[in-house]
């Protein structure tokens, strides 16, 4: 009798449930060959590097329907990234070198943006670094600010999976932005 009360409970999970859930994006930490490629090189300094992200983009969750839920991380690549440019530009990144560069991330923001009928629209995303560069007691403070919309676009099949590539790439190319910018002010100074 539980046999078959249960059989079609099992089926009815197995066709319908698998795209519910919260789905674990993964975004790279990983600079495109074309920023590689512009960064001046061969300056062989030993720097001090630390990095502080913010407390609330470890794991940012996007939550407005169980087929498009997500999470993903801006702390884990954006640290990534800036180790990848730090240690091509200079060569070393040694916690005792009298050359320090500290990047803090001081604002971050997400926003899912609705339109008068509260459907999800956009997921806007809004972050904020300082970049502290201390070069033989003298200190330097640059502070950084950019933001993203990725549109949430729906009646299509698979619009839920193109979302969360679109959000990938998109959260990407902001942290990409952000490196190009720190590595364009540290050119100006003679670590």
């Amino acid at each position: 009798m539980h046999n078959r009360i249960l059989l079609p409970i099992i089926v009815f999970s197995f066709f319908v449930l698998p795209g519910c859930g919260s789905t674990k994006l993964f975004v790279s930490n990983t600079l495109p060959s074309m920023v590689q490629q512009n960064i001046k090189t061969g300056v062989s300094k030993q720097v001090s590097f630390t990095f502080k992200g913010h407390p609330q983009a470890d794991e940012v969750k996007v939550e407005f329907n169980p087929m498009w839920d997500c999470s993903y991380s801006i702390n884990q690549p954006f640290h990534g990234m800036l180790t990848e440019l730090l240690e091509s530009k200079y060569g070393n990144i040694d916690s005792t070198a009298p050359n320090k560069i500290a990047i803090n991330v001081t604002k971050f923001e997400q926003n899912i943006d609705k339109d008068s009928w509260s459907t999800p629209r956009s997921v806007s995303i809004y972050l904020a670094v300082e970049l502290q560069v201390d070069k033989n007691g003298k200190n330097e403070t640059k502070r950084f600010a950019y933001d993203i919309g990725v549109p949430i676009e729906s009646g299509f099949d698979n619009a839920n999976k193109f979302f969360h590539n679109k959000l990938t790439e998109s959260v990407k190319e902001l942290l990409v932005k952000f490196t190009i910018s720190i590595d364009k002010y540290l050119d100006s100074f003679e670590m």
